[in-house]
């Protein structure tokens, strides 16, 4: 703390990231030099690394599916008989998949129906880093277990959160790629005008729990 006040930098918070085994101070500059002040904290040798607290925007649009294909039946259940060992499979957590729709072009990319047949993700758990997921959408019943905000403002659902977890795990109208998964939420992208923002901070915070809950992650 000497060393910022030498420098006139001001502590707006701090965070411990036990994944790294250190402490993430967030300093306010009051309007100098940028690059001068990390050049200045990084020749002390208290600080293991400086950088400006970075501003991230989703770029990612948002498009409506078209209307499902009631005669494809890619993500069905083979009949018994047709596949081997079902019962000791994930395939057990659920009995049956919707089909899909027909602007899912994954669907065919990634052969899930026959990828689906051996593996939906049972007893996988995926943490979302992205802006708020809405765990009311049908396609995501059931699918969220649980919720953490890196940010402080006020929460509301977000397409692109939603959008991405529906991407892993929609077994209602759509057909995501581990439809069996469940998803830690992980608010870090705030709503903005035109998507949704987050800071360098805000990621670490939601990369920090994530790491704690010791599942895979996706931003």
């Amino acid at each position: 703390m000497l060393v910022a006040k030498k420098l006139g930098l001001t502590l707006i918070t701090s965070q411990s990231f036990d994944a790294s085994g250190r402490v993430i101070y967030r300093f306010g500059t009051g309007g100098k030099d940028i690059r001068a002040l990390i050049m200045a904290l990084e020749h002390q040798q208290i600080v293991a690394s400086a950088q400006p607290n970075y501003l991230f925007a989703l770029a990612q649009g948002a498009t409506q599916p078209t209307a499902p294909a009631a005669s494809d039946q890619t993500g069905s259940i083979p009949p018994p008989g047709e596949a081997t060992d079902l019962a000791n499979s994930d395939t057990a957590s659920l009995q049956s998949l919707p089909a899909g729709d027909a602007a899912q072009y994954v669907i065919d990319k990634l052969h899930l129906g026959a990828l689906h047949q051996r593996v939906r993700g049972r007893n996988v758990t995926v943490a979302v880093i992205d802006s708020e997921i809405d765990s009311k959408h049908p396609d995501l019943a059931g699918v969220i277990m649980e919720r953490f905000d890196a940010t402080s403002s006020e929460s509301r659902p977000h397409l692109h959160g939603t959008g991405m977890a529906g991407a892993i795990a929609s077994r209602s109208r759509l057909l995501g790629v581990a439809p069996a998964a469940r998803i830690i939420a992980i608010k870090a992208f705030d709503e903005s005008a035109t998507s949704a923002e987050a800071t360098s901070f805000q990621i670490l915070k939601g990369l920090d729990y994530a790491i704690s809950r010791k599942v895979a992650s996706s931003t």
